[in-house]
């Protein structure tokens, strides 16, 4: 496929988000409603995602920019435009076109920590943005955002106005004076004005002598437009109503109770005011605080409330004209409020239901209000797909399970655990098994009916509850068919359980092992292509094991109990992440694949047959920890499925460290708590929970763009070169040593040629040759590793041997394109502050750390000499004093903290400490002579420089 061809722009991307379930309910006005004249639309948000629902299309408008949690929304008066904001670093505020999806404007770093809540003034000109709390301090900024995203006033409410341990949640434009703000704090309330550029803040006398009972808790403002006055919903029920003096201040004028329990959210809707209760209903009130209407839905309390366009000819409206204020005022006075038509609205509840209610549903006492989107509520542990149908499996830790139908996107089943936590789920063709905290397993069966409408529901029915553990359930998973049930537990203990000859509808107890010294990691249970079943797992001890589960006898399955079949030292310098299998049917075995991936964001592959290590490959720039295979019919898989942390990607086999075989997306605001893969009516689907953001959303894969990125990107050795000439600390260690000049346009892997070249040369090839024709032995790849600044381990290097004598006999020596790509791949990536940080914290002594992790050196040559590669005083002794000029005893003081541990390593210099230091030239610094920086003996790879 020709990468520049007239069809490229129409290849799409490798990961496209197609659908999502769930919304965020808890933030800042989680709902607006759309509705008018053109459309039967709703706003909401749904983990990072904007989501434009339109209900009569049952279609979704997804507005993606945002990398962080969205946390606060505001929409302008026509419902045209909305405003988002997320939290966290690297925050920022978009306002959308909703109609047309587009970005109108990006505000970058608004506040450093991100922001609260916003709001649009009526005239949508100014948009005020509220900061979340750190350290006891928030920030207002309003923004004229048509003209800049620079900040026209803004204002910091911290100890000094005082304002310590206030936390203001929400705020709101005067429609009749876009010149004033009012802002909520559970415990205080402020008014703010706007004049000439400058803010300025009021507190209303909170002196609560002229009432009978002092004010509760505060929750929520609103400004009325017909009357000007300002009122506060309070948790007790109540309304206070703030009346503007002629002094230009607002005071306390009375207090009205209008619900027995706590209001939750107010929402005006002219020239009415709802309130949103805890209690779950809404209830409407005039401009004279009578009661004229009320909703009970009956799904928990509302915590936002939108209403439609006034007169929206979706509603009970279609037949009035809009009148104007004066109008309406007129009317009133007039006492002839019936001619004026209550809207309806749309209402987010808190059991996780967005509904719409016809205000008509006020004279039907049975009108609960209908259904627009019933997301999962809760954290999403776990989401899995049926084995041959498209029906999506999510697990709550509120202790719903939720069946999605992936094609039509409807609610199959909405169940509920009774008294105890899912933790895990797995699906088979007629039943589901579900691990929960308490340490039960339940199967059960599954029966599909169809309704008399024809839509599709499901029903679960208990078949077995199995006791595995006193501590919770932590994973799951089953062969194929289901007849090997493997249930890890909190402790990392192995469970099997097995289907046998004798009750084959009751899972019988095999054995439990415990395999890993630490922690277990991931695991994977699968049929291989000679029909075993195998199961590999790795763990914090860096090893990887596999059990023997193909012998387990279904006449009599606890004969033989558990047993370990192999256990292979996987990793030495970083703990593994994920272990998958690839199997690839026919090849009896031959050609299946184990794949491992470490820490280190490489990806081993493994033979299957012996454990041994046969080739590491660089993977993305995340550390993956979790892969699934994309099933390709009937056959083998060609792409891979995987996740690391917020993100998730695809790649396509074989791997070689191609950077243009992956593609990965941020995929959720938070880590991805699972994934898995269902092939839908359109194509395969992966499916990823955002675990806290309660979404689920769902990504096309498109393996033809994934082709035509890995062309475009270049053929043969291409990408590794691009790889090489991009590579920072190999630019500047070429021109430290004056291979290249200074000019960033002169090539880095020239410098590369140079050096395998004089080591060619060395080895007695021709000085005349060129870098491309010579080889090098293996012999000499330590020592040549070490001058670019790669020092491997013992295993390492044996990890490399295996890598080039696999399946090669009297392999000897490697040419230039092999070296590089051993380079690329096997390199682990530059050590950060924090990566030093993390180890220190895990090693680190109680009882000597205060602010920060520390450890006595005793400690630490006891650390050095017992994990990993052997290291003694005397040697790091010579580490210390290339990198620092002294040995390690001086180096280190009685504690050892973390920038101690980076001089040691290279990472700093103590002249960088030093005021004398900026003094000097850089003529005055020598560096050390490159055979001192080769500082790792290794006793099988030593070598000597001449």
């Amino acid at each position: 496929m020709d990468s520049e061809g007239p069809h490229a722009q129409d290849i799409g991307r490798p990961l496209t988000l197609d659908w999502v379930f769930g919304f965020n309910k808890n933030i800042s006005q989680a709902c607006h409603s759309l509705y008018d004249n053109h459309r039967t639309a709703v706003f909401y948000t749904a983990g990072n995602t904007g989501v434009v629902y339109d209900v009569e299309k049952d279609e979704q408008t997804l507005l993606q920019g945002h990398t962080s949690y969205i946390s606060a929304t505001a929409c302008s008066a026509d419902k045209r435009n909305i405003a988002t904001a997320d939290i966290g670093d690297n925050s920022m505020i978009v306002i959308w076109d909703s109609v047309t999806a587009t970005p109108l404007r990006v505000i970058f770093q608004p506040f450093e920590y991100g922001t609260a809540a916003l709001d649009f003034s009526s005239n949508f000109e100014y948009l005020i943005a509220l900061s979340s709390p750190k350290d006891n301090i928030q920030h207002i900024k309003i923004f004229n955002w048509q003209k800049s995203t620079e900040a026209v006033a803004e204002m910091s409410f911290d100890n000094e106005v005082p304002f310590e341990k206030v936390r203001f949640r929400t705020f709101m434009f005067n429609n009749n004076d876009e010149q004033e703000i009012v802002l909520t704090a559970s415990n205080r309330l402020l008014f703010v004005s706007l004049k000439e550029g400058e803010l300025t803040a009021m507190e209303p006398d909170l002196n609560t002598a002229d009432f009978s009972t002092p004010f509760s808790a505060f929750v929520d403002s609103l400004f009325l437009t017909l009357d000007s006055l300002c009122i506060t919903a309070t948790v007790d029920g109540d309304i206070i109503e703030w009346v503007l003096k002629e002094d230009g201040t607002r005071i306390a004028q009375r207090v009205l109770r209008l619900n027995d329990g706590p209001i939750l959210t107010l929402m005006e809707a002219l020239p009415f005011f709802g309130i949103g209760c805890q209690d779950g209903t809404v209830k409407m009130f005039d401009p004279q605080k009578r009661l004229v209407a009320w909703y009970a839905p009956g799904a928990g309390s509302i915590l936002a409330l939108s209403f439609h366009s006034p007169f929206c000819k979706f509603g009970p409206c279609a037949s009035v004209e809009e009148p104007r204020c004066r109008q309406l005022l007129i009317q009133l006075e007039s006492a002839i409020l019936p001619t004026i038509p209550l809207p309806s609205f749309v209402v987010v509840t808190a059991q996780g239901l967005l509904l719409h209610m016809d205000a008509n549903g006020f004279y039907d006492d049975e009108d609960q209000g209908t259904i627009i989107v019933e997301g999962p509520n809760g954290r999403l542990p776990e989401v899995c797909v049926h084995p041959t149908l498209p029906c999506a499996f999510i697990i709550a830790y509120s202790g719903y399970l939720y069946v999605y139908n992936v094609d039509s996107k409807a609610l199959m089943l909405r169940h509920r655990f009774e008294n105890d936590v899912p933790n895990c789920i797995s699906v088979l063709e007629a039943s589901v098994i579900v691990g929960f905290n308490s340490g039960l397993v339940k199967v059960f069966d599954m029966n599909f009916i169809v309704g008399n409408d024809g839509s599709p529901s499901l029903e679960l029915i208990l078949k077995q509850t199995i006791e595995f553990s006193k501590t919770s359930v932590r994973a799951l998973d089953t062969d194929k068919d289901g007849t090997i049930l493997a249930v890890f537990d909190s402790d990392s203990r192995l469970t099997v359980h097995a289907l046998c000859d004798i009750s084959p509808d009751q899972y019988v107890f095999v054995g439990s092992y415990v395999a890993h010294q630490g922690d277990l990691i991931d695991y994977y249970l699968t049929t291989d292509s000679l029909e075993r079943t195998r199961l590999f797992t790795v763990g914090h001890d860096r090893c990887m094991c596999e059990f023997d589960l193909h012998s387990i006898d279904s006449r009599n399955p606890t004969a033989q109990g558990l047993t370990l079949r192999e256990r292979t030292l996987l990793e030495v310098h970083c703990d593994p992440t994920s272990v998958c299998y690839i199997v690839r049917p026919g090849s009896e075995g031959k050609r299946d694949l184990l794949l491992t991936t470490n820490f280190e964001k490489q990806i081993r592959i493994v033979n299957p047959r012996n454990q041994m290590i046969t080739k590491t490959v660089r993977g993305v720039d995340f550390a993956i920890n979790s892969m699934k295979p994309i099933p390709n019919g009937d056959l083998p898989p060609v792409i891979v499925a995987f996740s690391s942390g917020s993100h998730i990607g695809i790649c396509r086999l074989p791997l070689d460290g191609n950077p243009n075989r992956y593609s990965t997306v941020k995929a959720h605001a938070f880590n991805v708590s699972s994934y898995d893969i269902c092939e839908a009516s359109d194509g395969m689907k992966i499916l990823t929970s955002g675990g806290s953001d309660q979404c689920v959303y769902m990504w096309s894969v498109n393996s033809d763009s994934l082709e035509h990125q890995i062309l475009g990107g270049g053929k043969g050795m291409i990408p590794f070169y691009e790889n090489i000439n991009n590579d920072e600390y190999l630019r500047t260690l070429s021109q430290q040593l004056k291979v290249i000049d200074d000019d960033l346009n002169d090539s880095v892997i020239e410098f590369l040629r140079c050096l395998f070249l004089y080591f060619a040369v060395r080895e007695g090839a021709s000085s005349a040759e060129s870098a491309d024709t010579v080889k090098v032995k293996i012999s000499s790849l330590y020592e040549l590793f070490c001058l670019l600044g790669f020092y491997p381990t013992n295993f390492e290097m044996e990890a490399i041997r295996n890598e080039l004598t696999y399946r090669r006999e009297n392999f000897e020596a490697l040419n230039f394109d092999q070296f590089v790509k051993l380079f690329i791949n096997h390199r682990r990536p530059p050590v950060q502050r924090d990566d030093i940080q993390q180890h220190l914290d895990a090693i680190a002594e109680p009882e000597l750390t205060t602010d920060e992790s520390v450890l006595t050196f005793d400690r630490l040559t006891e650390v050095f000499h017992e994990i990993g590669d052997v290291l003694d005083l005397e040697e790091m002794n010579e580490i210390a004093e290339v990198f620092s000029g002294k040995p390690a005893s001086k180096l280190f003081s009685n504690t050892v903290n973390v920038e101690q541990l980076m001089e040691f390593v290279g990472m700093i210099s103590t002249q960088e400490y030093d005021d004398t230091f900026a003094t000097q030239t850089q003529e005055e610094v020598e560096p050390a002579p490159l055979t001192q920086r080769s500082y790792v003996q290794d006793s099988q790879f030593t070598f000597t420089t001449d």
